[in-house]
């Protein structure tokens, strides 16, 4: 839902009569018997509390701040005390005694406009809005010319629900300063609150017409262009209040609201800062900031997040669904998502029933814990599989190397012109290959399935190896014959040179008669 942001008139200064503007610093006085019964002396010495932070922690002492200026009053520091008094018991967060410094205040000063507007928006704040506008209207009765009080009249009347009486007050206003931006704009939220857009949307028109660079003007358009489903020109509307002023709280947070729903979340982040740092104390900016982080997967920072709403607003219980669902669906921290439930049960003891929702939480997030841990099991189981199964593949691919080997020697074998005649050689070769190729890969995946191709391959390669071996190999392919070894090798032909010229024997009638005689 994107809520009107109305702006709120807040204390003007804290030392109204005494000083202007701030605070001013300076040393702190010292009590003496001069001071201790002078309602200037403690009232300057608050004011120097409140204008001098902790040097160590930069905080303010406010409780030191707000026992001086209930000194001052006890001394007769007068309406200027009581306000003061007022503003300090806010920061505190003491509103009934805020409450009761404002009404003192101007009980003793009637036209005490700073104290009537902060008494007025703490009663809004509260939601005390009829009680707001009465203390308006008495005001604007002894002062009608007060334009800026007038227009927060019109603001309170308009957040009691009482348009029409709103739309007259602004009204009124215009019949004597036609060109009052503030009287516009007003008109503009009443119009949007009733229903009637296109009167809130020429109301707003008018209003940047007559101030071209008032961001809250431009504000009111996006709201009013959301309302009428114009998402583009909604968009454009706060992004155009931002650019004229980047901190900007409403346009910030409307744009933010508007970036979560369309899932921007970097967007949303963007806006959220700016809204936390101009407010830090604005849970709605906090809330809004919360879910960005989570949306950026910045768990730690949306878990601090919710941790620091839900102390500085304890009842919050959209933050503690909230944060439990963090911790549920997002880091899985379970234990911390129950404790979180458990504390607003505890909180709320006696004051909720057993069927209220955070006990349906509190159930659904033991169911979640137990699916998680089961998806996780599982996802255990899976992967003690996975390794199992590389385990298993990467020594099948092991066992193909040597299965790719055993079959290349049987492959030699049959390589031979009987089985090459057959034209099998090629497919058996483009098969190793495709071994080969599986081993270089490491691909384990395929290693099982490349071992048994192999293994029906095989049989019939085996087959064609001993026709490999029965066939007589061709003449050109048939190796040396060798002699047996009884049989000595014939002499290698040696090329000797012609003998030298002999006289031819004698013939066997020639020959020399046998010697005769003897003894």
């Amino acid at each position: 839902m994107f809520k009107m942001r109305i702006p709120v008139l807040l204390g003007l200064a804290l030392m109204v009569g005494f000083t202007t503007g701030c605070p001013g610093g300076g040393a702190e006085p010292e009590v003496d018997e001069s001071t201790i019964t002078d309602p200037a002396f403690f009232f300057s010495r608050a004011v120097t509390a409140l204008r001098t932070p902790d040097s160590k922690t930069g905080e303010v002492d406010y409780e030191s701040a707000y026992a001086d200026f209930s000194k001052a009053i006890t001394l007769g520091g007068g309406a200027k005390a009581e306000y003061n008094a007022g503003w300090t018991a806010e920061r505190l967060g003491k509103a009934d005694k805020a409450e009761s410094h404002y009404r003192k205040a101007l009980d003793s000063d009637a036209a005490y406009s700073s104290a009537l507007s902060n008494l007025a928006d703490l009663l809004t704040q509260g939601g005390r809005y009829d009680e707001a506008v009465e203390i308006y209207r008495a005001y604007i009765a002894a002062k009608p010319g007060d334009l800026e009080v007038h227009n927060s009249l019109v603001d309170s009347l308009a957040q009691a629900g009482k348009y029409e009486e709103s739309i007259k007050e602004a009204q009124v206003i215009l019949r004597d300063h036609p060109e009052n931006v503030d009287a516009y704009r007003n008109l503009s939220r009443s119009y949007f609150a009733q229903g009637e857009y296109g009167m809130s949307q020429l109301c707003a028109e008018k209003a940047k017409t007559l101030q071209e660079g008032d961001p809250g003007i431009y504000n009111n358009m996006g709201v009013t262009s959301l309302q009428q489903d114009n998402l583009p020109a909604a968009i454009e509307s706060f992004k155009t209040a931002i650019k004229i002023d980047p901190d900007n709280v409403e346009a910030n947070m409307n744009l933010g609201w508007v970036a979560l729903n369309s899932g921007d979340y970097a967007l949303a982040l963007n806006c959220f800062t700016q809204v936390t740092t101009a407010q830090p104390e604005s849970i709605d900016g906090m809330m809004g900031l919360a879910v960005a982080q989570r949306g950026m997967k910045m768990f730690d920072e949306s878990s601090a997040t919710y941790d620091k709403i839900l102390k500085m607003d304890p009842g919050n219980e959209v933050a503690y669904f909230n944060a439990a669902t963090l911790h549920e669906k997002y880091t899985k921290d379970f234990k911390k998502a129950k404790k979180i439930l458990q504390d607003y049960v505890d909180q709320n003891t006696g004051k909720i029933a057993p069927t209220h929702d955070v006990f349906v939480r509190i159930d659904r997030i033991a169911e979640s814990q137990a699916e998680e841990e089961a998806r996780l099991a599982e996802l255990d189981r899976k992967e003690k599989e996975r390794l199992e199964r590389e385990k298993r593949q990467k020594a099948q691919l092991d066992e193909l190397v040597g299965r790719v080997a055993s079959f290349r020697g049987k492959l030699a074998q049959a390589n031979c012109p009987a089985v090459a005649e057959m034209g099998m050689l090629e497919e058996f070769e483009m098969i190793a290959e495709q071994g080969d190729l599986v081993v270089q890969a490491e691909d384990f995946a395929m290693a099982g399935d490349m071992i048994t191709f192999l293994d029906s391959m095989e049989p019939t390669l085996d087959e064609l190896i001993p026709m490999c071996a029965t066939v007589e190999p061709s003449p050109a392919e048939a190796p040396p014959v060798e002699p047996p070894p009884s049989e000595a090798p014939p002499a290698p032909a040696e090329e000797t040179p012609a003998p030298a010229e002999e006289a031819p024997a004698a013939p066997a009638e020639e020959a020399a008669p046998p010697a005769e005689g003897g003894e």
